[in-house]
């Protein structure tokens, strides 16, 4: 025998005559053990697919030092001024050399 399908009662029952022969032991004896052993492959399978359903959450993790200093950052009341967003925006209305000239 090559292959056994345990969801075939003809499978196993051909299985457990041949391994009962095999080892000398009771028929029933290698049924119930298949039976069992089917239990726990059912109940492995589930247990991989309920972990392959289940999402995973991965939230960043933060040292104690990164959070306060990123708090220490948003709470600047200059914060507008260190970002790149106010020197550019000041950049944009200041007039240039040239759009000077022109007016």
């Amino acid at each position: 025998m090559d292959t056994v399908d345990l969801y075939s009662a003809k499978h196993r029952q051909a299985f457990a005559r041949a391994t009962a022969g095999e080892f000398a032991v009771e028929e029933s004896v290698v049924q119930r053990d298949l039976g069992k052993l089917l239990l726990k492959l059912e109940q492995w399978q589930d247990q991989r697919l309920q972990a392959a359903l289940t999402p995973v959450s991965v939230a960043p993790v933060m040292s104690e030092a990164a959070r306060e200093a990123a708090l220490a950052l948003l709470q600047a009341p200059d914060l507008w001024l260190e970002s790149g967003a106010f020197r550019r925006a000041h950049e944009l209305r200041t007039p240039t050399k040239i759009s000077a000239e022109i007016k």
